[in-house]
């Protein structure tokens, strides 16, 4: 008799699951560790982060890579912080490798657009500027019939790109002047835009006068929210 209670005993033992050890397979509702989100230039060779900036208009920081891939070719990458990626490739001229020169609110839209040196002459400078739209990266034209938006600061020619917020509308003025003779005194002309309807209209354009190498050197560079006035080279 006491056998058999002893062995019922045993058995009821066996029967009770072990406390402190983890079944092999987790159940339904377990919580697993979440996987990092893929960066922008993870796998891609020369690749840097430049910028983590709202891109995309959503309200979260995006992660902006940038790659040389020669010196006349480089490539914009942006992943978004819902995971998606876009690209696209520029071509350089006279820009050695071009450079990535900065992120900043540009035109009306949400979100900021992306400025890249694409072409250098003897003084002027030429930049390529990206917006995202619909899941895509698209050249930003300047303002007038222009793709690249120009800047300049030298002896004879200063050109510049001025932006502020009127009301509500994003306004941009680009403003140049060339050296009357060898005096120092300038004439130019400013021309404001506004962004209406997807697109910069031109609103007025005023004829200018500056006198003194001091007076005009103002103008000259972006003046924009967020960028340098020029590279520092």
């Amino acid at each position: 008799m006491r056998a058999r209670l002893f062995a019922a005993a045993v058995a009821g033992l066996l029967m009770l699951p072990l406390a402190g050890c983890a079944s092999s397979d987790p159940s339904p509702g377990a919580i697993g560790r979440a996987e990092p989100a893929p960066g922008v230039c993870d796998g891609v060779p020369k690749c840097r982060v430049v910028a983590n900036i709202d891109v995309d208009g959503e309200g979260r920081p995006d992660e902006v890579g940038f790659v040389v891939e020669s010196k006349k070719r480089v490539v914009v990458r942006v992943t978004t912080a819902a995971g998606e990626t876009a690209s696209r490739e520029l071509d350089t001229m006279w820009f050695p490798r071009g450079e990535f020169f900065g992120a900043a609110p540009v035109d009306g839209r949400p979100g900021a657009e992306l400025v890249v040196g694409t072409t250098m002459g003897a003084h002027t400078l030429w930049f390529t500027t990206l917006a995202m739209d619909s899941g895509r990266l698209e050249v930003l034209p300047a303002p007038g019939a222009e793709d690249e938006w120009m800047i300049d600061g030298a002896y004879s020619f200063h050109a510049g790109v001025t932006r502020r917020v009127d009301n509500g509308r994003a306004v941009v003025v680009v403003r140049d002047a060339a050296r009357d003779g060898l005096a120092p005194r300038f004439s130019g002309r400013d021309r404001t835009y506004v962004w209406t309807d997807g697109g910069w209209q031109l609103e007025s354009t005023e004829r200018t006068r500056y006198r003194g190498e001091q007076s005009v050197a103002r103008i000259g560079g972006w003046h924009v929210d967020g960028l340098r006035q020029f590279p520092p080279f």
